[in-house]
């Protein structure tokens, strides 16, 4: 026998994992298709919709659907598609967090350098250099490393208390 094997050519090869937005056993070309274009509508999704793009008639879409459970398997897409957006959050804040918490630590190797060079005479002055960037690094850094979630702690990380302001003449 010659030509394509009964049912599509799908014998479990194609979709091995049974994921159901994947074409399914014996679901034709033709059908899936339309069920791709259902899917890919999102929450505007109809059968009407796919019956007008494609230009089949409506009482097709509405057997094929039936017969392939589109509802359920666009439903379970959807699910996929919003935890694979969760995901790629999460490692995206992931990274936020690390990249905030290396920034940190530079500024506080940077505190460091500037406290050496205050005069230890100028209390006034150590005492706000040393709670002012200790302060701003470490808070930061707390933030990146631990905080889950967002409290206004980076906010407030960066902001200086106004008796530690410089004046114009002790300005850095």
């Amino acid at each position: 026998m010659t030509g394509r094997p009964k049912g599509g050519g799908l014998k479990g090869a194609a979709n091995p994992h049974g994921i159901r937005w994947f074409r399914q056993k014996g679901e034709s070309r033709k059908a899936y298709e339309a069920f791709a274009v259902y899917r890919d509508l999102g929450a505007a999704r109809s059968q009407a919709k796919v019956a007008e793009r494609l230009g089949k008639s409506l009482e097709l879409m509405k057997r094929w659907s039936a017969k392939h459970e589109w509802v359920d398997r666009a439903a379970s897409f959807d699910a996929n598609e919003e935890y694979e957006l969760m995901s790629a959050e999460r490692e995206e804040r992931i990274k936020m967090r690390r990249n905030d918490a290396k920034i940190a630590r530079m500024m506080m190797e940077k505190a460091v350098d500037a406290l050496q060079l205050v005069d230890p005479k100028d209390r006034a002055l150590r005492s706000c250099a040393s709670s002012s960037w200790m302060g701003r690094s470490s808070s930061v850094s707390r933030w990146g490393r631990a905080q889950r979630t967002w409290s206004g702690a980076y906010e407030r990380a960066w902001t200086t208390p106004p008796s530690c302001r410089p004046s114009r003449r002790n300005r850095i």
